[in-house]
């Protein structure tokens, strides 16, 4: 799951790209626009100001002829202290609207204490990053503050932190933020404090933190938050931050022994998953996915497997139709699910794979874990909630049987056992007819779908014998009745 491959060719791309200012260059001439094409420092900061000061409503382009590289720092025309390599984006009259385009060219900051990229107060005059390698910035990759921000098809990498939203609206599709930090800085992916959206993304290798909420709210979704090195997905601030985690995978995050946070941790606020995996996240010794007394995770239908650490899930956690091998006594039982956690049989899974996906991710897609052929998660999920219909996957879930499968993923191949196989060993017999007896008088409990303990489980989907509705002694009777030789509709 890590993508050291990735980051190593990218950093040596990033290597190479500073770029040599043209001898001579001319300042841009604003009359040019409402597009503008640029390869040097002086270039892209002259274009800048031309859209921050044009007066005509239009859409705006700036694209790159070549990687820039900056030696200036500019601070937020109000004075503010903090500083942009190039000149802050600021143009905020309606109708407007820039794209820079990087052409698959670079944007360097230098490695000074500035943001790469910065884009302030453009709230009613949308900004769209594209096709941009982001890096080298000493502070931040792309920092919005109070503006409508895109980035798509881009790679952040190599800041001291990747994104950092603050009061704005932004987006991140298609595009992977990777490899920031440094010996002396967190290094987180994306920093909130407004509202981000991820989708269709890998946020991937950072020193810090994935995904790092400290206000307001982000949705991650389609997308893959990997090998982050102290967590994954992170509520910590004190304004009650709302995080939403849907069909996406969270793997191989808080794995250095100084991390406190593993996979998923809410601090403060709320993190909601809906069909999500979680595995090889943790360092052995803290939880995968916890929640202190002011924070609270709530997950529907995910897959928490094969994780490093003493305890899956910990704290103020409630899950449902979901499958998790180990958890402490504060889990909350949502129903439907499935593993260790909720002392029911273990969710036979097969190896982490890529099994398709609604969106892909510039990586691929998210790995996920389908539930074996013989997994307990079959069936047992509870899918009437038209939200849950569909799995990690984007396939609808299948029925079969009264439910679908617990977890992030379902299976469409599932054969129901034969009515009348409770125990699930293959046989129809009085064994059968004495199980479904046990069972109307709670002696045995609902194992769910084939395999079942043998002991103190039934498959009670394969119970109801005479078809009425009910799985009652009846249908023990009708069992018992072949077994002697009597004649029924049954047999």
């Amino acid at each position: 799951m890590k993508a050291a491959g990735v980051a190593t060719v990218i950093g040596l791309v990033l290597a190479l790209v500073v770029a040599v200012p043209r001898v001579g260059a001319v300042p841009v001439d604003c009359a040019e626009g409402p597009s503008w094409t640029v390869g040097t420092e002086a270039e892209l900061n002259d274009a800048i100001v031309c859209y921050n000061s044009a007066e005509v409503a239009d859409r705006y382009a700036i694209s790159f002829s070549s990687d820039i590289a900056t030696s200036s720092a500019w601070a937020i025309p109000t004075g503010e202290g903090v500083t942009s390599a190039f000149r802050w984006i600021t143009q905020n009259r309606p109708g407007f609207s820039l794209t820079i385009d990087g052409g698959g060219f670079s944007a360097w900051g230098g490695g000074a204490a500035n943001t790469t990229l910065g884009i302030a107060r453009t709230a009613t005059a949308p900004v769209t990053i594209t096709n941009t390698f982001v890096t080298a910035g000493g502070l931040t990759g792309v920092h919005a503050v109070e503006s409508v921000v895109v980035i798509s098809d881009s790679i952040v990498s190599q800041n001291a932190n990747g994104v950092l939203v603050d009061g704005s609206l932004l987006t991140i599709v298609q595009s992977v933020v990777i490899d920031n930090g440094g010996s002396n800085v967190e290094g987180h992916g994306v920093i909130n404090a407004g509202i981000a959206e991820i989708r269709a993304s890998v946020i991937d290798s950072n020193d810090g933190v994935g995904v790092l909420n400290e206000a307001g709210e982000v949705t991650i979704a389609e997308s893959s938050v990997i090998a982050n090195k102290q967590g994954g997905v992170v509520n910590l601030g004190f304004n009650e931050p709302t995080t939403f985690v849907l069909d996406s995978t969270i793997a191989e995050n808080g794995f250095e022994i100084t991390s406190l946070f593993g996979a998923v941790h809410a601090a403060h606020g709320t993190i909601s998953m809906r069909r999500a995996t979680v595995t090889g996240n943790g360092n052995g010794v803290d939880a995968i996915v916890s929640a202190l007394p002011t924070g609270s995770i709530e997950g529907d239908f995910i897959t928490v497997s094969d994780n490093r650490g003493n305890v899956d899930v910990l704290g103020a956690v409630t899950l449902r139709s979901s499958i998790a091998e180990s958890c402490n006594s504060n889990v909350t039982n949502g129903g439907n699910n499935v593993g260790g956690c909720f002392e029911t049989a273990t969710a036979v899974l097969e190896p982490l794979a890529d099994n398709g996906c609604l969106i892909s991710t510039p990586q691929g897609c998210p790995a996920t874990f389908r539930p074996s052929s013989t997994s307990a998660a079959l069936g047992r999920g509870d899918c009437s909630d038209a939200l849950t219909r569909r799995d990690q996957t984007g396939a609808l879930r299948s029925p079969l049987g009264p439910g679908c499968e617990a977890g992030a993923v379902d299976r469409d191949d599932y054969v129901p056992a034969p009515a009348g196989e409770v125990n699930c060993d293959g046989i129809v017999n009085i064994v059968d007819a004495l199980i479904i007896a046990q069972f109307s008088v709670s002696i045995r409990s609902d194992g769910g779908y084939c395999p079942v303990n043998l002991v103190t489980e039934i498959n009670p989907a394969a119970g109801d014998i005479n078809r009425d509705g009910r799985f009652d002694i009846v249908d023990a009777l009708v069992i018992a009745q072949c077994d002697v030789g009597i004649p029924n509709a049954f047999c």
